[in-house]
């Protein structure tokens, strides 16, 4: 099922290279998927903002603790004395200097120590949590950027194979206007359309630029020298133009029957994937999605801070008793005294006023907190509905964009035959090779929206698809291992699935 899976969330993300990029400049070495996201995650400066807030978190989650370790308390002082008897120790005034050092250690304060120190390591989770949806947005944006690089580049391919297209029918329209076969018009509207399409040419490399740009700007790097991998798994899914239909020939029959063939059987695969090619439901999805979201487990873990907090609240007049030792030195004028002391100390201070209203906030902010769970399990049911559906929706059209890109090929190969032949006039070959260009384009366009309703389910679940092992191996430098014991059980769904 995995290389089922694999294949659904790759067909089309991959064959938007399916055509050879002729005029793009390839920088080494090129970047596969993974490489990108692991350099996003490296340089960006939003996961690395989350990291220096759970390193805070964690250090918050020390000075909890702390409250048990002994304080030493050391000091030393001279007192002033005026006397009003100049008599008393034969001078009215004294110097009194001491000394004190005093370890204190608390014994026990009724579970306000312990309340504390949970309440800071539920935030600790929260720190966690915040810090892998930020890798999670990291990766569905590099995906984001890195299939629209795919896309720019087919694109080019498919103007520059264009052109090769109408270069092709220029010559052979000025061979032709030359013999007195065919109207000088046609030789000129040739010309006009080479020139017209070198526009589009132009805005193709514009539109790859543009894509490595964002690319780059994801990756958080200041070089669009970059290139992206070709996945070989994918090339079965090439949609060629016919050398016949691109190249001079020199017979003046086109025979394109082999060719036409095994893209109809491309067109069946696709019509046979389509079924609903997800390895779930929507059920499963939305219960994968609560099984995933960092978001669901930040918010519980905020609502287990606010109960840790209320149960601090609620033990504030609760005494603290703790225990003292240490050593003091006291100075006068006549005698010193010097020695060691213990004790044994008690104290609770309350105002019964304010402690009332803090356990009313206390109990509001465990209602809030519920509430907010409530209400992103309620947006995240639709919208991981949402995005299945749309993943559905488009996985329909694709087999029918490539059955589209079939006809209009066949239909432009038997148009350029009959001109060749002189059966059919030339505004019926302009008007089949413009649907066939069209029907590449529409074609492409759909594999790349297919991409992005993919990566936009994926982003409702917090599941990557094509593979979860890649997403947990992303995630585990960074977070508890009793975390990434819940990533991994993800991965074994995804396994036994």
């Amino acid at each position: 099922m995995r290389v089922v899976l694999k294949a659904i969330a790759g067909i089309c993300l991959s064959a938007v290279l399916v055509l050879p990029a002729a005029g793009i400049e390839e920088a080494a070495p090129a970047l596969g998927l993974n490489s990108c996201i692991d350099l996003a995650i490296k340089n960006s400066p939003v996961i690395k903002k989350d990291i220096y807030n759970l390193e805070i978190a964690r250090g918050n989650v020390g000075v909890a603790k702390s409250v048990y370790f002994p304080t030493l308390d050391a000091q030393s002082a001279v007192f002033q004395q005026y006397n009003s008897n100049s008599n008393y120790l034969s001078s009215p005034n004294s110097e009194l200097p001491s000394a004190q050092i005093v370890l204190s250690q608390l014994l026990w304060n009724f579970g306000k120590a312990n309340s504390l120190i949970k309440m800071e390591k539920f935030y600790q989770l929260v720190g966690e949590y915040n810090l892998t949806n930020s890798i999670y947005n990291t990766v569905f944006d590099v995906k984001r950027n890195y299939y629209a690089v795919l896309k720019a580049q087919a694109r080019v391919a498919i103007e520059e194979d264009f052109m090769k297209i109408l270069l092709r029918n220029l010559k052979r329209s000025t061979a032709k206007a030359d013999r007195g076969m065919s109207e000088h018009s046609d030789m000129v509207n040739a010309k006009s359309l080479v020139t017209r399409h070198k526009i589009r040419v132009i805005d193709a490399h514009n539109e790859y630029k543009n894509a490595l740009i964002n690319l780059a700007n994801s990756l958080y790097i200041n070089s669009t020298d970059i290139s992206i991998e070709n996945n070989e798994y994918f090339r079965r899914y090439i949609v060629p133009t016919p050398d016949s239909l691109r190249d001079f020939p020199e017979d003046e029959c086109l025979e394109n029957t082999e060719m036409l063939e095994t893209l109809g059987k491309k067109t069946e695969f696709l019509f046979n994937r389509s079924q609903n090619g997800l390895p779930f439901d929507e059920e499963k999805a939305y219960e994968l999605a609560i099984k995933s979201s960092p978001d669901i487990w930040a918010l519980q873990a905020t609502k287990d801070a606010m109960y840790a907090s209320l149960s601090y609240i609620k033990r504030q007049y609760y005494p603290d008793i703790t225990g003292d030792v240490g050593y003091g030195f006291n100075n006068f004028k006549r005698y010193s005294n010097h020695g060691f002391f213990m004790a044994l100390n008690l104290r609770s201070t309350v105002n019964m006023k304010q402690l009332k209203h803090e356990i009313d906030i206390g109990k509001a902010q465990i209602a809030l907190a519920d509430n907010a769970i409530d209400l992103f399990q309620r947006d995240l049911y639709f919208d991981v509905e949402r995005c299945y559906v749309n993943v559905l929706n488009v996985e329909k059209q694709l087999p029918v964009a490539l059955e589209n890109v079939h006809h209009s090929l066949e239909n432009f190969a038997y148009a350029d035959e009959c001109y060749e032949k002189g059966v059919e006039d030339y505004n019926l070959l302009q008007d089949a090779r413009e649907a066939y260009l069209d029907a590449q384009n529409l074609y492409i366009e759909t594999l790349y929206d297919y991409n992005m309703k993919l990566i936009d389910l994926e982003n409702a679940m917090h599941y990557r698809i094509d593979g979860m092992q890649e997403l947990v191996r992303n995630i585990k430098p960074y977070i508890s291992k009793d975390n990434l014991e819940h990533y991994e059980k993800l991965i074994d769904y995804e396994i036994k699935k």
